[in-house]
């Protein structure tokens, strides 16, 4: 700072600087200014000081100190300063408005520059805050239709502050709705979005508002909305005719077509999910899925009747129209046509063993038609080893029957199949007559078995089941000699076949089944014989099982004594521990008052299962009582018989107290009778009216109980003596 002296007198590189003589006083700041750093609004920043320094020879006057702007000052200078002497300046920056802000610190004295400065500075800021900035400022919807939901349409929410922005809710109001993702809490420069949505509830112009609660200064924030609600487009259906009737068509025939059409007259697009026909009618359609408002398609209606008569259906229409499903009534005459059928008699032929390269006797097919109309026969063919000669014309009329002949002429061994098929005009052609025969060499024997396998069901062990029986049966051109007839397993057999069985005839084997073991079995019955592939066999196969074995829970049922008039009942369970079924057939009991319940039969029990039945006794007399229950089954123990024992007791005699006494020394009319629970009283009376005699008995005791009795006398003038001397009854329990 430049220096500038006045005179005689001493220099200072202070930042303000007074000049005198040294009979004078001086003043000098530490500082010529003050600068604050940025203060929020309305809030003292820290202090900042100033020294003043007396530099001169005489005491300094000090006569006020003043600030100006946004700045206060305090001060320990007091109103003089000594030669030579400092105090201290102490100013604040309360800020009244944001931006920049200036004062002056100023002191008058006594110095020869008075009034000494300081420049005073600082800038005011705002505290941080939030700021919430909403666009756009409101939304329109165009026409939505009711009870529909428009498309979402977004509003932006932007912290313009300098602080987080702290949501608290936000809702749509009137026919509106939002959702958000917008967070809690949105720092500072940060957007977020609404989707708001109009889902009008009825025609016309809707409003709303969307509302954001928050710790802006403006707070809540709107955003007005508006929509309109727009009636929906409906579709609806007109069809041009409601019924269609088709002429007389011949049965199983297609009529030409007849069409309806279907215009949708609504105002909206109609959805047309089904179009069908049913009974005897079809349709075809240009509808396709779809039909615009004011468009039309056309359906074409078919009849092909299955009956003869007056039949019926329908068009039936499902779409989105208010009236659906629509429908068109349909009906037409099926007429009988005169059509030929064909019957065939047998439906099958065999032949019997035929030796190969040689013919059959021929055997006969009868076919017949039985339709209404001429049968025209195309084609009668045999196939295979067999041939047909027929008288049968190329066209037979309804009612008429021809015949055929078929031969069997085999070319190799063996079983051979063919048939005779029939081409026609009837319905099911071509028909067919199942043809075979079994072709055996020339002079030997075949074995046929019938069945071949034998199968027995369950069996108990090492009991013989009924016998099944096999037909062995030579089917061949030669005797078959039999050299042994063998049977293997829990197996046996009689047969009536002998040594030999001629040509085309038959014997049979009686076969039976004793299984041993328990378990599957499978044993084979086997020939030793003269034909192609000796020794044949049949299989055999059975089941051994245990026999249904009946027990009881008890072997013995006991009642003790019961009181004549009651009842005591017990449960018994039977069980079948045996490996096949066990039938109780019939349950019966013996003696007075024994009974069966629970119950009923025939009772079967699988093997392993079991019942429970309860036997109840209800003595009528006194006395001993013995009895049976008897179950009778198909087990080995065809009779179960299980004992009971009972007897009917007498209900025992209620329990009673008798009372005798002395008879008065004075003239009585006659004696009342107290009692009590506990000795000494208090008593009550118990006799309903004077005891003309000496004994009472009281016949209200329970058993198992003491009483205390005492008498009175009660003489002619209707005086009553005291109480005789107590006495003590107990009743026993029984």
């Amino acid at each position: 700072m430049a220096f500038t002296g006045c005179g005689a007198g001493s220099k200072s590189s202070g930042n303000a600087v007074s000049s005198a003589d040294s009979s004078s006083p001086a003043a000098i700041f530490s500082v010529s200014s003050l600068g604050f750093s940025s203060q929020l609004l309305n809030s003292a920043s820290a202090p900042q000081t100033a020294t003043l320094t007396n530099t001169g020879g005489a005491s300094l006057s000090l006569a006020n100190v003043s600030v100006t702007g946004d700045f206060a000052q305090t001060n320990n200078c007091g109103t003089a300063l000594a030669a030579g002497a400092s105090c201290t300046l102490s100013v604040t920056f309360t800020p009244t408005a944001l931006g920049s802000r200036s004062g002056t610190l100023a002191i008058s004295d006594n110095a020869a520059d008075s009034p000494q400065q300081i420049a005073l500075s600082g800038t005011g800021v705002s505290a941080p805050a939030p700021a919430a900035v909403v666009t756009p400022a409101s939304v329109t919807f165009s026409n939505q239709v009711v009870n529909s939901t428009s498309s979402a349409q977004t509003v932006t929410l932007t912290n313009t502050g300098n602080a987080d922005l702290s949501l608290g809710g936000m809702s749509a109001s009137g026919d509106f709705a939002e959702t958000t993702a917008c967070p809690s809490s949105l720092p500072a420069g940060a957007s977020c979005t609404i989707a708001v949505t109009f889902t009008p509830a009825a025609v016309g112009t809707q409003t709303g508002t969307l509302t954001i609660a928050d710790n802006a200064a403006a707070s809540p924030q709107q955003v007005s909305l508006s929509g309109t609600g727009a009636a929906a487009a409906t579709p609806a259906v007109t069809l041009s005719a409601t019924s269609l009737t088709f002429a007389s068509q011949t049965v199983a025939t297609t009529s030409a077509a007849q069409s309806v059409t279907l215009k949708n007259s609504g105002t909206g697009a109609l959805s047309i999910a089904s179009i069908a026909a049913s009974g005897n009618f079809a349709e075809a359609n240009t509808c396709g899925t779809s039909l615009a408002a004011n468009a039309s398609c056309s359906i074409s209606v078919t009849f092909t009747p299955a009956a003869a008569g007056t039949l019926t259906g329908a068009i039936t229409f499902t779409d989105n129209a208010t009236a659906s499903p629509q429908q068109v009534s349909l009906s037409g005459t099926g007429t009988a046509v005169a059509t030929p059928a064909v019957s065939l008699s047998p439906a099958s032929l065999t032949f019997a063993s035929q030796t190969v390269a040689t013919t059959s006797a021929a055997q006969t097919i009868t076919l017949t038609n039985p339709g209404a109309g001429a049968l025209s026969i195309s084609g009668i063919a045999a196939s295979g080893n067999f041939a047909e000669t027929t008288a049968c014309p190329s066209s037979l009329p309804a009612g008429a029957s021809c015949t055929l002949s078929v031969t069997f002429t085999p070319t190799a061994a063996g079983t051979l199949t063919g048939a005779i098929t029939f081409t026609d005009n009837a319905a099911a052609s071509p028909q067919q007559v199942s043809l075979s025969g079994t072709a055996v060499a020339a002079g030997a024997p075949a074995v046929s078995f019938s069945p071949a396998t034998l199968t027995f069901s369950s069996q108990v062990l090492n009991s013989t089941s009924e016998a099944d029986t096999v037909t062995l049966t030579n089917t061949g051109n030669a005797s078959l000699s039999l050299a042994s007839v063998r049977v293997s397993g829990a197996f046996a057999q009689t047969n009536n076949c002998g040594t030999a069985v001629a040509a085309g005839a038959s014997c049979t084997m009686s076969v039976t089944f004793t299984p041993t073991t328990a378990g599957s079995l499978s044993g084979s019955l086997s020939f030793a014989d003269n034909a192609a592939g000796s020794p044949q066999s049949v299989s055999l196969y059975g089941t051994g099982v245990t026999a249904g074995t009946l027990s009881e829970s008890q072997a013995s049922v006991s009642f003790g004594t019961i009181t004549v008039g009651q009842s005591s009942s017990q449960t018994l369970t039977i069980t079948n521990s045996g490996g096949e079924n066990v039938i109780v057939s019939a349950a019966s009991t013996s003696g007075a008052g024994v009974s069966l319940s629970g119950i009923s039969t025939p009772l079967t029990l699988a093997p392993g299962k079991s019942s429970s039945f309860t036997t109840t006794f209800s003595p009528t007399s006194t006395g001993a009582v013995t009895g049976t229950i008897t179950l009778t089954n198909n087990s080995p123990t065809p009779s179960v018989a299980i004992p009971v024992t009972g007897t009917g007791a007498a209900a025992p005699a209620p329990p009673q107290v008798a009372l005798t006494w002395g008879e008065s020394s004075t003239s009585v009319s006659g004696y009342n009778v107290y009692r009590s629970p506990v000795t000494g009283g208090p008593y009550t009376k118990i006799n309903p009216s004077l005891v003309p005699v000496m004994s009472y008995t009281d016949q209200t005791v329970a058993a198992g109980n003491t009483y205390y009795y005492v008498v009175t006398s009660v003489g002619t003038d209707n005086l009553e003596s005291v109480y005789s001397p107590q006495v003590e009854a107990s009743v026993p329990t029984s």
